[in-house]
């Protein structure tokens, strides 16, 4: 490969990639993988919102130097695919389902928020709950303690309507008892 389609390409995985501050990513070995098992992986990859793109170490390693990003090149050894989605969460839960799927793959690593994942952070990042999930558990949390004061303050309210009700009867029995 010439020096000019060297750095053509560099400038492209820069550009694909330049959002990876933002998106993050996972790094995937894919030693042994059959094309068919390739295919099968990019459908359900495609079908979790996420993308993989097999890159060259060599130019993906210049191009992660240019974003920021060049701690990942410890986790490329061998073939190396690049796992992206909408947020680094995605792309780690999606890399962890290709894994159950497929022999041939394993984590390497992850980039998320500027920070370099190894495959152990990668699997803890893909094993957290999904945001919906996580802003339903916080709701909760808010709202307990409101729904606690609540359920207190109707508790007083219907002890303080018995305690009016039983003196409204006792004032009742009290005037018939004066008219008697």
């Amino acid at each position: 490969m010439g020096r000019r389609v060297k750095e053509l390409a560099v400038r492209e995985l820069t550009a694909r990639f330049a959002t990876l501050g933002e998106r993050g990513c996972v790094l995937m070995g894919f030693g042994g993988m059959k094309a068919r098992d390739s295919a099968n992986v990019r459908r359900l990859l495609s079908g979790l919102d996420a993308q993989m793109m097999v890159v060259k170490n060599a130019l993906f390693a210049l191009a992660l130097e240019q974003l920021g990003a060049g701690g990942l090149k410890e986790f490329m050894d061998g073939p190396t695919a690049v796992i992206t989605s909408g947020d680094a969460v995605r792309a780690a839960k999606a890399a962890h389902e290709a894994v159950g799927s497929c022999q041939g793959l394993r984590i390497l690593g992850g980039y998320a928020e500027g920070r370099v994942l190894d495959g152990e952070l990668v699997e803890k990042l893909a094993s957290l709950p999904s945001r919906d999930v996580l802003l339903a558990q916080v709701l909760g949390c808010m709202r307990s303690p409101a729904q606690r004061f609540a359920g207190c303050v109707a508790a007083v309210l219907c002890r303080l309507a018995s305690v009016l009700e039983e003196l409204s009867k006792q004032r009742q029995r009290q005037e018939r008892d004066a008219e008697a």
